[in-house]
């Protein structure tokens, strides 16, 4: 606390550094009053405080050693950004807990853990161990490595394959994690431990993704206390009590990849894993349901709604599951097949993606499903002369996936195009 007016009454200080602690709680001199004289006595001084003082007075550092210092200081904040050892501790509590109690607990729960340790953490400790030995021989005499391009150019690829891996062996892994069991002395061990691993990884991303564009020391001091102020601040954790479908959840994963891949934007900006969870913990069977599964919201909802509707709504009919309060309803299109209609009436991809509030990509992809059953001619959706140069461009071409073969042909090509001309190919 501070005061604009105090009286202080130092006299009989007893504790090292109690008369300052008095004295620097008035913020002012004009309003500072001692009650009693303040004599040398009453100023306690700790030992090793004066001794260290008096040896810095003595041996000041030379501009060298001071250079020296601020290069190691930043090499050591570059390091750090690639440590993942706080990660390996609560996995390993949860293995070991698995492997003590595994008969009483349920769901998929080692084989993501073994993933994220073995193929995620491990790999990426030797990883950061050997870049740290490197640090040195980026290193230019006199050169901070703030302002080191060399160092720079490998930290930011450092950033990026971090990241990477980070996003393949860990994060996807952990999406894939459910843990339940009916031992609370258990599943309070293995929450606290998942709750532990989930904020150091949070840390992690949220400092890769920051980092990306470069270091600077400011800037990564700043990032490393926002990284743990985010995760004070949000709740966004994955919950382990879980009563998903993994069918459900499969089959909306999939129609997450479609779009995902159709527009060629992140899965996460459809909709995120937390969200996914509670798409099959709710079984939403409205627009007005729908949008209140937290991560949707209306703008989601008007994009992507009608197709997650129909991949729940295709389920529960699946599984005998009833709209409970409500009587039947009519059979609702599907978002596709309004598509479909609108273009045979005679309305171009853009005038649907206007009527329709959607964008044209996603018009495009509902268009191209029908291209296997004749619904839709691919010389509808893309020039002759297009068609042909894509088509003997991919002929002959070995290829795993659409990406494999994206990478494989002239980069003009798009995924859409690609897809269309496989489609009538098969077909």
């Amino acid at each position: 606390m501070t005061f604009d007016k105090a009286i202080i009454d130092a006299e009989a200080s007893f504790a090292h550094g109690q008369t300052y602690v008095a004295l620097s709680r008035c913020t002012n001199l004009d309003g500072l009053i001692l009650k009693t004289p303040i004599s040398y006595k009453s100023i306690i001084n700790d030992a090793t405080v004066a001794s260290f003082t008096e040896d810095v007075e003595n041996n000041p550092p030379t501009e060298n050693e001071l250079i020296t210092s601020e290069i190691q200081f930043q090499l050591n904040l570059i390091a750090e950004v690639f440590d993942y050892q706080s990660l390996l501790p609560p996995v390993m509590r949860m293995i070991d807990l698995y492997y003590k109690h595994q008969k009483v607990i349920k769901g998929e729960v080692i084989e993501p853990l073994l993933t994220i340790k073995e193929k995620g953490i491990v790999p990426l400790l030797k990883v950061s161990n050997t870049f740290k030995i490197q640090l040195d021989g980026f290193t230019q005499e006199g050169i901070l490595p703030e302002k080191n391009t060399t160092l720079l150019e490998r930290f930011s690829r450092g950033v990026h394959y971090f990241t990477q891996e980070t996003k393949l062996h860990i994060e996807d892994s952990i999406s894939k994690l459910s843990f339940s069991t009916d031992n609370k002395g258990v599943k309070k061990d293995f929450t606290k431990a998942f709750d532990t691993f989930q904020e150091k990884l949070s840390e992690k991303c949220f400092i890769l993704e920051k980092m990306k564009d470069g270091f600077r020391v400011q800037k990564y001091l700043q990032v490393r206390a926002d990284a743990v102020l985010q995760e004070k601040s949000t709740k966004k954790k994955k919950s382990l009590s879980r009563k998903t479908d993994p069918i459900l959840a499969l089959k909306l994963r999939e129609l997450r990849s479609d779009i995902a891949e159709a527009l060629q934007i992140p899965h996460f900006q459809i909709f995120t894993q937390e969200t996914l969870y509670q798409l099959c913990d709710d079984l939403p069977r409205n627009e007005q349901e729908l949008v209140k599964v937290k991560g949707m919201g209306k703008t989601r909802v008007s994009k992507y709604g009608d197709e997650i509707l129909e991949v729940i709504e295709t389920y529960c009919k699946e599984n005998g599951i009833n709209q409970f309060n409500e009587q039947p309803k009519e059979a609702k299109k599907s978002t596709k097949q309004i598509t479909l209609e609108l273009f045979t009436s005679g309305m171009s991809i853009k005038e649907i993606a206007k009527a329709r509030k959607l964008t044209e990509n996603t018009i495009q992809s509902h268009l191209i499903s029908f291209i296997p059953s004749g619904d839709v001619d691919v010389l509808e959706l893309i020039p002759l002369k297009r068609y042909k140069k894509i088509r003997d461009a991919i002929e002959g071409v070995e290829f795993k996936s659409l990406t494999d073969l994206k990478e494989k042909v002239d980069s003009d090509f798009t995924y859409m195009e690609l897809k269309m001309v496989l489609l009538s190919l098969e077909n």
